[in-house]
C-alpha cells in the first residue's frame, strides 16, 4: 500500500468517526504516530486529517475495539527512526 494523496485517501475511507472522543484519537495517534515518518513536525499525515474529518482511513485495519493502542492498526506505518532498524508498535501491549 501506498499512501495516497489528500484527496484520495479521503475518498477511499470509509464514513463514520474512527474514535469515540479525542482522548482515544490522542493517545491512538501518539502511541502510532509519534516515531512514523509521514508524521514529520513540519506537516500532518493525510490519514490523520481524514480520521479529524470523521471518516476512518482505509489503511487503518481495526483490530480491537476497546483498546486504545489496538483499536487500528495502520498499514502505512514507517518508522522515522534509524536505530532500531524497524521500530514496529507492539500491538499485543496496552
Amino acid at each position: 500500500m501506498s499512501l495516497l494523496p489528500f484527496e484520495q485517501e479521503l475518498q477511499r475511507a470509509s464514513p463514520g468517526p474512527a474514535f469515540s472522543n479525542g482522548f482515544e484519537g490522542d493517545a491512538w495517534m501518539d502511541y502510532w504516530c509519534s516515531n512514523c515518518r509521514h508524521c514529520l513536525p513540519q506537516g500532518s499525515c493525510e490519514l490523520i486529517t481524514v480520521a479529524l474529518l470523521g471518516q476512518v482511513p482505509f489503511p487503518w485495519e481495526r483490530l480491537v475495539a476497546n483498546s486504545l493502542h489496538k483499536r487500528y492498526v495502520c498499514h502505512e506505518f514507517s518508522s522515522r527512526v534509524e536505530v532500531p532498524p524497524r521500530f514496529v508498535p507492539d500491538i499485543d501491549a496496552d
